[in-house]
């Protein structure tokens, strides 16, 4: 299991039962490792029958299945934080695009299909004209859900 998902887990109180794993076995990950993560990779997280892998889906839901503390934050500030860091730039890190405008544009996707999200973006006029710029890139195009 990931430092990550392990960390989340002992903030939340949530006991757990870590069982090792060897991915980079000479014969890789034993095939009943393989059932619950299909690439083979660290974590795969079961609760109560249900499987997660992947760090980011299994953390968001640890935090949203069991109590307090809420780890995710509750207010619109990461926008106000990325545009304060953002400045007067193009791309979010400077003046080219960067691997940190490819992670977030799938994530600015999702979060901009909800009302909400569309009237906060409104309040920073720069992330609001570099989404308008991402999502008109040919990559972000091909990529768009369907």
């Amino acid at each position: 299991m990931s430092g990550t998902v392990r960390l989340c887990l002992i903030e939340k109180g949530v006991e757990y039962e870590l069982l090792p794993i060897d991915v980079f076995a000479e014969e890789g990950p034993p095939q009943s490792y393989l059932a619950r993560h299909p690439f083979g990779r660290i974590p795969a997280f079961e609760h109560a029958g249900f499987w997660l892998y992947e760090t980011s889906a299994i953390t968001r839901y640890i935090d949203e299945t069991f109590g307090e503390p809420k780890l995710q934050p509750s207010g619109a500030r990461a926008l106000t934080a990325m545009s304060h860091l953002m400045g007067d730039n193009p791309w979010l890190a400077g003046a080219e695009l960067t691997l940190a405008d490819l992670y977030a544009a799938p994530m600015f996707d999702y979060f901009l299909k909800a009302p909400e999200g569309r009237n906060m973006i409104r309040e920073h006029e720069n992330l609001a004209t570099w989404w308008s710029r991402v999502a008109e890139r040919p990559s972000m195009k091909a990529t768009a859900p369907t």
